[in-house]
Formats: C-alpha cells, structure tokens, sequence
C-alpha cells in the first residue's frame, strides 16, 4: 500500500502501452477519417457543411501543430467539430483488450497495482491521486477490473474503493463508465456508435474553453498537487502551459517525471525552468522509468 501522499500526473505516453495513439497519430486519424471517401466522414457531413468539414481536415495537416487539441486553442470555430474527431478516432482503442499478454512488456499498471494492494476493502485508502490530461477512461477501466477480479467484488464495490482515490481528467473525458453512477453522460468502455461519440465528444475540454478562477477539476487538482509528499509525471509532454496552469514551480514535494521522447538536452531545460527531477535516460518507458528509479519514487512509500 502507498503510504506517502503521492500524485500521477499522466500524458498521452501513460496510455500508449494500451494501444492509445499520441496526439500526433491522432491528428493523422482524425485526418483520415474525414475523407470524403471513408464512410467514417458521413457522421460529419451529417452536421456540418461539406466545405467546412473539407477547411477543418485541411488545416488539421496544414497547422503542422502536434495534435488537434493544439489547432483548436488557435481556431475555436472548430471546436465542436474537433473534439467529436477527437472522440471518434479514440473510442475504437477502448476495444483493445486492457490485459492483452502482448502488454506485460510495458504495463506499468500493473506493477503499480501492485504497489497498491491492500486487504479487501482497504484498496481505497492508498494515499495516491492521479491527474490525467488524457481523455481515455483505460486508467480507471483497468483499476475497475482489477479489483473485481482479486477480491471477488460486485461492481459497486469497486467502484466505492476507486472513489476513494481521486482521479481527475484535468480536460474531461470520453463520458463517465456505466459502474461510476454519474448524472451525465455515459458512455459505455468500448462503445463507438453515433450516439456515444457525440456525448464523448460533449465531455471533452481543450484549455482555452477553462476559467482557471472556476474550473473545479483544475482547483482541485492544484491541491492535491500542493499537499503532495511526491509528484510523478509519466508520459507527459511537459506543455509550458499546462506546468503553468498546475502551480508545478511552486510545489514542494519532490517531482519526478519520465522523459521518453525527448532529448537529454530537452529533459534537462525542463527540469531547470520548472524544478522537475527530468530523468536523462530518455530511453525508458513508463515501466521502465518506474522500475529503474523504483527504490526513489515507489519502493520506499509503505
């Protein structure tokens, strides 16, 4: 069990070991599926003007931006058009088994699961929080799973343990999961019809549509992250905006974060501009980053 207040901060890297695309695969989808010769473009064409959804698949490769979250901080008129590309490209991934045996290479889920154990019952009082910019739902998908399958829990009960972790989509999400009993919109893990992907699509946030003074799940994520003993960022791309917006300079509990993708020298600005402890060793993934700085960051929290 985590003993210690400690925060996940994950990016689109924390999901890709589950067969979820980084932002820039997802523009290339989201491009894609607006052809006008893939059948995927009619459920646009069905409400937009065929013009305007030829402009938007046009400057989605055009922007030469590193997703289509970055095009639509620049170009709201695309908003809704964005965010329902968004979610019909990223619904499909949920289809992809969570505990695929081709995943153990890089489940780093799973070697914090368990970190996490615990008696029945007990699961909910680890002191870990997880602030999540992605939109996919595989983080509390697979902790769901997982509980029900080693303590023989009803679905109630395990999403009462999970609700005791806090678990923030700092821009939203592709709906809440039938078993978390939400007054909006569900949508269910795995589903990609019409229907599901427009209630996805109403749940998502990019960051020019938040009022830093209002946004409950920033406020909220702002103290967690204060009152944390230890900060963990894996998989993130470590937008200046995004570390702005999280008071991260400001922290003072001990960061860490993952640097899979970038350059030593890139790492290292990171870590002197906002006072992350950045690994050097930007060849690990996720797990790998885990493991091999294991006995700093996790091994020593119970």
């Amino acid at each position: 069990m985590i003993e210690r207040k400690t925060v996940f901060v994950l990016g689109a890297g924390a999901s890709e070991p589950y067969g979820f695309p980084l932002g820039k695969k997802l523009r290339w989808l989201a491009y894609e599926n607006l052809a006008e010769d893939n059948p995927k473009s009619q459920f646009f064409r069905a409400r937009f003007e065929p013009g305007f959804v030829k402009n938007f698949r046009n400057d989605l490769i055009g922007c030469r931006l590193p997703s289509v979250d970055a095009l639509l901080e620049h170009r709201p008129e695309y908003l809704e058009i964005g965010k329902a590309a968004i979610a019909q490209a990223l619904l499909p991934f949920e289809e992809n088994d969570l505990f695929d045996s081709k995943r153990e290479q890089n489940d780093w889920l799973q070697y914090l699961r368990a970190k996490m154990d615990a008696p029945k019952g007990e699961f909910g009082k680890n002191k870990i929080s997880f602030v999540t910019l992605n939109y996919d739902r595989s983080l509390e998908q697979y902790l769901f799973t997982s509980l029900r399958s080693s303590y023989n829990m009803s679905s109630n009960e395990a999403a009462s343990q999970i609700s005791q972790l806090r678990l923030i989509h700092l821009h939203g999400q592709l709906g809440f999961l039938p078993w978390q009993n939400h007054p909006e919109a569900i949508v269910p893990y795995g589903s990609s019809s019409e229907s599901d992907v427009w209630h996805a699509a109403d749940q998502i946030r990019v960051i020019s549509e938040a009022d830093s003074e209002k946004d409950t799940r920033l406020l909220e994520a702002q103290r967690l992250l204060s009152e944390a003993e230890r900060v963990i960022f894996l998989g993130f791309g470590y937008h200046a905006t995004n570390l702005t917006r999280l008071n991260v300079g400001t922290l003072k509990g001990k960061t860490y974060g993952s640097s899979t993708g970038f350059t030593r020298a890139e790492a290292g600005e990171i870590a002197e501009k906002f006072g992350i402890f950045v690994s050097l060793f930007t060849h690990w993934d996720a797990l790998g980053y885990l493991r091999e700085t294991g006995a700093l960051v996790l091994d020593r929290v119970s």
